[in-house]
């Protein structure tokens, strides 16, 4: 999942894939969608108690920007994210901050954070009354 719906270069390695944007060849063209396409899909009921785990090897941020509208409509929602640093730094262009500032936009909550060798875990809630 991503940002867009569309067709992304993906690097498979041997420490994790990932998408890159500046691929030469070396990788594999693969499908990405948002999760707001399938919204259309899911009932009022599929938006309460939802639980959203997220480790995309540095395209959290991606990932994030194409669920707005689901982050929107879920009434109960936690989203775990694994963010590693070096890779958001120096392959996508972007700090942990980011992320915060995004889920804060979101109206979601920083509920606990804890740092790892390679980064940050992150949990995020919403809950509406």
């Amino acid at each position: 999942v991503g940002n867009a719906d569309g067709r992304f270069p993906l690097m498979i390695e041997k420490n994790g894939s990932r998408i890159d944007f500046n691929a030469q060849g070396n990788g594999f063209i693969v499908n990405t969608m948002r999760i707001d396409s399938l919204l259309g899909d899911l009932k009022e009921s599929d938006l309460t108690n939802v639980v959203v785990k997220i480790d995309a090897e540095g395209f959290e941020k991606y990932c994030l920007e194409g669920m707005k509208e689901f982050i929107h409509k879920c009434k109960t929602l936690n989203i775990l994210l694994t963010i590693h640093s070096k890779i958001t730094g120096s392959v996508y262009q972007y700090e942990d901050s980011e992320i915060e500032r995004i889920m804060s936009s979101f109206s979601m909550q920083l509920v606990e954070s804890e740092q790892f060798s390679e980064g940050v875990e992150m949990h995020f809630q919403k809950q509406k009354v």
